[in-house]
């Protein structure tokens, strides 16, 4: 409530003093509702129209703003962006290319793809290049034009990132952020790697499949997580000959395979950590006379399509992420303090059931 004076209020200025007394003694929060120009004429016993005079002095100094038809509020109001100008941080040009990006190309086009997708009418979008040995505050001046602007993973541009997020002038989004929710006020989206593997290997024991091996990266330590996660859920026999780590580029998927196959090859289907190995592995094991999906099982990990709509016609997970960026753009559109945005998205991905997997029986677990 209101401090009232023990001198009659008889002008528009004496009631912006009440309001601001008010204002520094309650500390109300940007955003929140004031009250109505008859509950304050009420209130502090003045005319309506001193009321509405105050209230209209007070927002254009910033004090209050008005939204129309729904009344006034506390602190300046809020930028409205109707048109997106994004930008997507890379350190080269060239990311998007497989002969000089061979294991991230095809992540990098296809968050490009997503983005694109994701647009609406007036809004833009480009690649921002930034050299990885940018100074942060020189780079967060130059982004400061862009109303977000969109990182791979949170160690790549660390200092940046953090540089951008302390100073809250251009929102921040993080695809495949492994950093949990609430930590800070950036956009951080994650596909959920541990639980998006857990899927898969639960596709696999729910149809059958009872010695399953796993080929992958040792830079993806929540997909061999999910998959160990999985393997104990469903009282599957979890056999270190059988887990092949260290397979961390994309062409090195026979590799892998090599490995399983000198070991004995003792289990029934195969999990491999990117689409593009299992692929590989499908080509080693049908050169040495093991048949897929006869033989043995293969699931690939990120929904390719050219791995899924032509042979081998890999049963795999699928990545979610235009659906991810989808979603923080609409949040970005919506939040009423985008320079202060605090967004946390996780959607695991789906198996896509294709040939290189069989069904060998219906049991539900």
């Amino acid at each position: 409530m209101l401090m009232e004076s023990d001198i009659a209020l008889k002008g528009a200025a004496k009631v912006k003093n009440e309001v601001r007394n008010w204002i520094r003694q309650h500390r109300p929060s940007p955003g929140d509702r004031f009250m109505s120009q008859r509950e304050l004429a009420r209130l502090l016993d003045v005319d309506p129209m001193t009321a509405h005079k105050a209230l209209s002095e007070l927002t254009e100094e910033g004090v209050l703003y008005r939204v129309q038809g729904k009344g006034s509020f506390i602190g300046n109001a809020p930028r409205e962006i109707h048109a997106l100008n994004l930008a997507m941080a890379l350190a080269r040009p060239d990311l998007d290319n497989p002969v000089t990006n061979s294991n991230h190309w095809h992540i990098v086009q296809r968050a490009i793809t997503a983005v694109m997708q994701s647009l609406k009418d007036h809004d833009t979008f480009s690649t921002a290049i930034v050299p990885l040995q940018t100074d942060p505050h020189r780079a967060e001046d130059r982004l400061q034009a862009y109303d977000a602007v969109i990182f791979f993973g949170d160690e790549e541009y660390h200092d940046l990132i953090e540089t951008m997020i302390k100073s809250r002038k251009t929102p921040v989004i993080i695809i495949d952020s492994l950093v949990p929710a609430g930590v800070d006020t950036a956009i951080r989206l994650s596909i959920g790697l541990n639980e998006s593997v857990y899927r898969g290997i639960t596709y696999m024991a729910r149809n059958g499949y009872r010695r399953i091996a796993y080929i992958g990266s040792e830079l993806s330590p929540d997909k061999v997580a999910g998959y160990k996660r999985a393997m104990a859920d469903y009282a599957l026999s979890l056999e270190e000959e059988n887990i092949v780590m260290g397979i961390d580029d994309q062409d090195s998927g026979a590799r892998g395979a090599s490995i399983l196959y000198g070991r004995g090859l003792n289990c029934d289907g195969i999990f491999v950590d990117t689409d593009f190995k299992a692929v590989a592995v499908i080509d080693y094991l049908n050169k040495q006379g093991v048949k897929v999906p006869e033989d043995i099982g293969v699931m690939g990990f990120d929904g390719i399509s050219s791995c899924i709509n032509a042979p081998p016609y890999l049963t795999t997970v699928k990545t979610c992420h235009g659906e991810l960026i989808a979603g923080a753009l609409d949040f970005l559109r919506q939040s009423e303090r985008k320079k202060q945005a605090a967004y946390y998205l996780e959607i695991p991905g789906n198996v896509i059931p294709n040939k290189t997997l069989k069904i060998k029986n219906s049991k539900e677990y």
